[in-house]
């Protein structure tokens, strides 16, 4: 049997603009976001990873599920932002980044976009 995975990303905009995290293994831009852990809602896996690897405190909104593998649904979701400044957690990723949402492709830069944020542009662009 199988294992399903379903991870959920905080998609944090300020303006036009969205909150991208550069990971080091493997190098790529991705959301801030995770695996939800036992009993825990989506919105607060969402809050307490957000905060965890940005030190921002957001509110999760709309949700966007989105499959991105054949055992990969992921869940999106659009937060707003409650307080705190951008600080990265050093353990999981070198730097951060403010791009505009609309403009976002396969790469931001030299380095490409993960998986999941291939999948959820596409999703949103439907």
């Amino acid at each position: 049997m199988s294992r399903f995975n379903c991870p959920c990303y905080g998609v944090i905009l300020d303006g036009d603009n969205v909150l991208v995290l550069r990971r080091p293994s493997p190098h790529v831009w991705e959301f801030p976001g995770g695996s939800i852990e036992q009993g825990e809602t989506i919105p607060e896996a969402i809050r307490r990873e957000v905060f965890e690897e940005t030190n921002l405190k957001v509110e999760p909104g709309i949700m966007i599920p989105v499959r991105e593998a054949d055992d990969v649904l992921a869940i999106f979701g659009f937060c707003e932002y409650k307080g705190g400044k951008v600080v990265i957690s050093p353990r999981e990723h070198l730097e951060h980044n403010w791009i505009p949402l609309a403009s976002m492709a396969g790469t931001i830069g030299n380095v490409p976009v993960a998986r999941s944020v291939q999948a959820f542009l596409k999703e949103i662009k439907k």
